[in-house]
């Protein structure tokens, strides 16, 4: 199988999925309620929030006066092409790796491609812009393109903290790996307690927030975390 094809079959696969969820009713999602009130009021977003760039791109577009289901369809859409776009170019650096079996590559990159687009760009959409930005990343740092990188990471953190956050630790970790332990292992367990106490303030300082209770997910967060009665 020639680079060609794996190319043809490459655009076959991002082309079908796209077709698939396109056309996809996505008021079945469980967040689809508070996305709605998300994207009708970007301002209030935009002032009690720390998401900047995700909701820069909804007041963009809720200032076009285009229905909420369009609204939702172009995100998904620039989303799945900024996606497709990343994946591409992942498998461009990797191209010289000699995989065992092709085929079942591509059936694992059409199942993940599959999963991550309903999980988090029909679903959770802010995670799933987030997650993309730091893919972006990672790839152009792979290419030593250190500027875009960077500026994929701030872009990251101001669409979702705690999950660019998780992202970053990952990668950090992996960085780490097979370095000096004596540096590694004390590194490594600081920005561990750091990152999760931090992750846990915003989270703890959310609650107490009376600006919170007007998020469009306060009622759900009240009844998993405070007591009955």
């Amino acid at each position: 199988m020639n680079s060609k094809e794996i190319k043809a079959i490459f655009v076959f696969i991002i082309s079908t999925i796209f077709l698939l969820f396109f056309f996809l009713d996505t008021s079945f999602s469980t967040d689809y309620d508070a996305y709605l009130k998300r994207l009708n009021n970007p301002l209030w977003f935009l002032a009690h929030t720390k998401d900047y760039f995700f909701d820069v791109i909804n007041f963009l577009l809720y200032k076009t006066a285009i229905s909420n289901t369009l609204h939702i369809k172009l995100v998904f859409i620039l989303n799945y092409l900024f996606f497709s776009y990343i994946v591409f170019k992942l498998l461009k650096f990797y191209s010289n790796f000699n995989l065992s079996s092709l085929k079942l590559f591509l059936i694992f990159l059409f199942f993940f491609i599959l999963l991550f687009t309903f999980e988090y760009l029909l679903i959770r959409l802010r995670a799933g812009t987030c997650i993309l930005l730091m893919f972006a990343s990672f790839v152009y740092f792979l290419e030593k393109k250190y500027k875009p990188s960077i500026i994929f990471i701030i872009l990251a953190f101001f669409t979702h903290s705690v999950v660019a956050a998780a992202f970053f630790y990952a990668s950090y970790f992996l960085f780490f790996i097979k370095r000096n332990k004596y540096f590694e292992l004390p590194v490594l367990v600081i920005s561990s307690i750091i990152i999760v106490y931090g992750v846990y303030y915003l989270n703890f300082n959310s609650l107490r927030n009376s600006e919170f209770f007007y998020m469009p997910l306060s009622f759900y967060f009240l009844t998993a975390i405070l007591p009955a009665g």
